[in-house]
Parts: structure tokens; sequence; C-alpha cells
């Protein structure tokens, strides 16, 4: 028996991304949205395909045990022309958070895309800035004003 069979499991973070199609099927309901199903930790990801540009909706801790469930939202989207990282509903964002979020904005602009970032909260915001994330990307206080800035990013010059 080794010592790490002696320590109590941790908790699990897993993302299951399901479509809206699949999970209503019964209902007939027709969107191309997926949803990430909220996990034990009470953070969930939430991502709408079929919104131009594409929208991920972050909601809970964002930290080293739920950063991994961010990727796996940003990997489903990287076709998009344009996306935006909604966290407004993001109350605490640690190094691997951070990371993830950076590392996220960087692959959606080498896969081509436009990104805009959502966040409201003022320690994010805090953060935000003394990291330098917002002279890498446009950060707004709505949905709406992401749209603006995505669309006039995707005006040929």
């Amino acid at each position: 028996m080794t010592n790490s069979s002696l320590l109590p499991p941790r908790p699990e973070t897993v993302i299951k991304l399901q479509s809206v199609r699949e999970r209503s099927a019964a209902e007939g309901a027709h969107s191309g949205a997926m949803t990430a199903l909220p996990n034990e930790t009470g953070f969930s990801v939430i991502i709408h395909r079929d919104s131009d540009p594409a929208v991920i909706g972050v909601m809970g801790d964002l930290d080293s045990f739920t950063a991994c469930e961010l990727r796996a939202g940003i990997a489903e989207v990287l076709d998009s022309r344009g996306t935006i990282l909604d966290i407004r509903e993001v109350p605490f964002v640690d190094s691997a958070g951070l990371g993830a979020l950076v590392g996220g904005i960087r692959r959606l602009r080498e896969a081509g895309g436009s990104v805009a970032l959502c966040c409201t909260r003022s320690s994010v915001l805090r953060l935000l800035r003394m990291t330098g994330v917002e002279r890498i990307v446009d950060i707004t206080e709505s949905q709406a004003e992401a749209r603006r800035v995505i669309a006039d990013a995707l005006l040929p010059a």
C-alpha cells in the first residue's frame, strides 16, 4: 500500500458538453448552443456556438481545479470567427485560471478569430489590469459592447 492510497480522494471536476438538441430532443427544441453542465464545485461553462460571435459564459471561481473546463470550452469554438468570453459571473481568478484565460485568447486568435472579454467585477478587473491582459484583449462591460468590438475587428481593412 502506498502513501497516496491513504489520502482521501480529491473532488473531480468534470466538464460534460451536451448539445441542447440532445438534452431537449423530446421537446423538439432546435438550437446549436452547447451547454457545459455545472460540476460539484459550482463552476460552469455555457457555450453558445450558434450566435455570431460565439459566446462562452463562465460562472464560478476560475482556478487550478476549473481551468481545464475553460480550456475545453474554448476548444469547442476554435472554428468561430469571433468569440466573447463572458466572465462577469467569475468572482475569483488564480494564476492557473489567468493562464487558461490568456492561453485561450491566444489559441482563439491563432485560429483566426477575434476575441473580446466581458468583465464587470472590480477584483477581477484589477487583476486583469495588473497583469496586462487589457493590453492584449478588449475588455467590455456587456455582451452588446463586445459584439460591437468584434464586428469592428472583423471589418475589412
